[in-house]
């Protein structure tokens, strides 16, 4: 990374600043964060974040993601070094490397956001980049660009990577507030949130400096006044930096947005998407002057007391949740954030090939838990999620409903407070989709959300019509083999079905029906042989799958008026 030197200090409103020092430090930490992600990843991966910013600095048709000698390139300030050539070198044939430049930087900047910066990136984690250009690209450049991003995220793929390009015009992105998004944001709800979660997890892997490096943490209110006495005074090279804009005056309604959105995502992720909901909670109670987490970040690299660990995104939004709960004296509430940050952390670890990641992982956990003294308990029963069974996943689902349930009611009592009602289709889609997911109807197929977590599912199954009422049967699902009169009083895992049907369409919906299964069932007024149990679980199979009725409904299906 080759950064043209800005001057070595500054004086405006008052203060004094060595920029050189404070961009250096914000270059070190770049430098930590990217080591780190290289020692996460398999080594066969590893060119891929070295050799990147090299793929848009020219047009090579032996390098990957060639699309024709005119696609854009170019990175301001970009000079590949010896490591990455010899990367580029190896994947040509001719084993010559020939450097060819574009003629002039049309490529801003390159840089990666969200959990790739953080100890939850493995080897499952998508990697968001945002890529800067020009904004003088004519709509067929644009083009270009996007094809050839396409090409490099086809080549990644190759290397069992899952990288997102989010071309972006910056012009645009700070006057329009148009956002890249990223695969988990949705641009139409949210800007400014989003904004703030790049500030706190950005990793610069070429070209110009995020200009908000260079804003004091104390001038954060006044960025927009800040920026223009630095340009005004040529303290910096406008050439060098990059403006994606501030912080300062978010509006509420984004707050509602983006809340809505996070815990739409939870139906899927719940684990992956809670950590952000309880921090849209902090922030909505702080609300209109949030103490952003990014800011915690760049008051740490201005004193210069700081530690990769200590700086990791999904650190600092934790040791925030901590402060804002304990005061509220809730122990259940605050087993379930470190129940969510340790599954976030650690979560799919066990799949991993990297015992030394995972054991650096683990010490961490261990030291935020005994600085805030966690239940021994947690511990125990969380490294043992590699045994959950239906009934586990079932009990955690119906603990994330309820806190699903307290954040929609908390979302709607905040527009309430701030007098807002927004009419944007997005969010009244979102919106109708969360209400058909919580609400409780009979004879509605519930969704588990943990039932990915399941990983240890039963091989032997029973299901029994309770004698209560004739007219009106309810069916219960145990586990293993229980007697029609249940002599044992074994709890069931599902219960109050109205139907047979509809308890064999709740285990093919979960996931939980494997063809090896064994059921008994156990029925006073039915009468059924294995062969038509059988036949009734193809035929529920067939329909369900040909009609995509085992994936989530998308939001444009909520434009369409209720029905069954």
């Amino acid at each position: 990374m080759n950064t043209k030197s800005l001057p070595s200090s500054s004086t405006v409103n008052g203060l004094t600043h060595d920029i050189s020092s404070i961009q250096q430090r914000f270059v070190d930490f770049n430098k930590l964060r990217l080591q780190r992600i290289q020692s996460f990843l398999p080594l066969r991966q590893q060119p891929f974040l070295k050799l990147l910013p090299l793929l848009f600095h020219e047009n090579n048709p032996a390098l990957p993601g060639f699309i024709s000698a005119d696609t854009p390139a170019g990175i301001t300030l970009y000079t590949p070094n010896k490591e990455t050539l010899s990367i580029a070198q190896a994947l040509q044939d001719e084993g010559i490397y020939q450097s060819a430049p574009a003629d002039k930087c049309l490529i801003q900047g390159i840089y990666l956001m969200g959990s790739v910066s953080s100890l939850a990136f493995s080897k499952n984690s998508d990697i968001d980049i945002w890529l800067c250009h020009e904004p003088s690209l004519s709509a067929v450049e644009k083009h270009k660009l996007q094809e050839k991003t396409t090409a490099i995220e086809h080549w990644a793929s190759q290397l069992d990577i899952e990288a997102h390009f989010f071309p972006i015009d910056s012009d645009a992105f700070l006057k329009d507030q148009k956002p890249p998004l990223s695969a988990d944001s949705s641009g139409q709800t949210q800007h400014y949130l989003l904004l703030e979660e790049f500030y706190r997890t950005a990793i610069h892997i070429a070209g110009r400096t995020p200009i908000w490096w260079l804003v004091p943490p104390e001038e954060e209110k006044n960025y927009t006044a800040y920026i223009h006495q630095l340009k005004s005074s040529e303290l910096i090279d406008e050439q060098t930096v990059i403006d994606f804009g501030s912080l300062e005056n978010i509006p509420a309604d984004e707050f509602i947005s983006s809340t809505l959105w996070h815990l739409y995502k939870s139906l899927d992720a719940p684990y992956k998407s809670l950590l952000k909901l309880l921090l849209m909670q902090c922030y909505e109670s702080e609300y209109p002057n949030p103490a952003w987490v990014s800011l915690e970040l760049k008051k740490a690299i201005y004193q210069d007391q700081y530690s990769i660990d200590a700086l990791d995104p999904y650190v600092l939004i934790y040791h925030k949740l901590e402060a804002y709960f304990q005061p509220f004296e809730q122990p259940e509430q605050l087993n379930f954030i470190r129940q969510c940050f340790y599954l976030k952390i650690m979560g799919d670890m066990e799949e991993q090939n990297n015992p030394k990641s995972n054991a650096y992982r683990q010490a961490l956990l261990e030291e935020l838990a005994e600085q805030y003294q966690w239940d021994e308990k947690i511990f125990a029963r969380l490294t043992k999620n590699s045994t959950w069974t239906i009934k586990k996943a079932s009990q955690e689902n119906d603990l994330i409903i309820q806190q699903l349930k307290q954040y929609y009611l908390m979302v709607s009592r905040f527009a309430e407070t701030n007098s807002l009602s927004s009419k944007h289709q997005d969010i009244q889609l979102i919106g109708r989709k969360l209400k058909s997911f919580l609400q409780k109807r009979p004879g509605k197929i519930d969704m588990i959300t943990t039932r990915a977590a399941i990983h240890c599912k039963h091989n032997e199954l029973t299901l029994i019509d309770s004698p209560t009422s004739l007219l009106h049967p309810q069916w219960n699902l145990y586990p293993h083999f229980v007697a029609q009169d249940n002599p044992y009083d074994i709890a069931p895992f599902k219960q109050g079905a109205r139907s047979l049907v509809e308890l064999l369409t709740w285990l093919l919906m979960n996931g939980l029906y494997k063809k090896t299964l064994q059921l008994h069932i156990h029925s006073h007024q039915l009468f059924l042989s294995e062969s038509s149990i059988d036949y009734t679980l193809s035929i529920l199979r067939e329909f369900l799958l040909t009609r995509n009725m085992n994936t989530s409904p998308s939001l444009l299906s909520f434009k369409q008026p209720n029905r069954t």
